[in-house]
């Protein structure tokens, strides 16, 4: 069996985004841009990008552990 992990880190793809969201109730939104700008309003830190190698490695440790 294979399965394909995917996910975002805090504030890189935010609710209104250009790339469409995902609703809980109402399924797939379109872009949005005033939600998306009041949604980053809202953040308490900056977005989180996995641009290091130690951070890809954390995350590939992690799900190895946990496999």
């Amino acid at each position: 069996m294979i399965h394909l992990l995917t996910f975002t880190t805090y504030g890189t793809h935010l609710p209104g985004d250009a790339r469409g969201s995902i609703d809980r109730h109402e399924g797939r939104l379109a872009p949005r841009p005033a939600l998306a700008t009041f949604a980053k309003k809202l953040m308490a830190e900056p977005p989180f990008q996995m641009d290091h190698l130690r951070d890809r490695e954390a995350v590939r440790d992690e799900i190895v552990s946990k496999c």
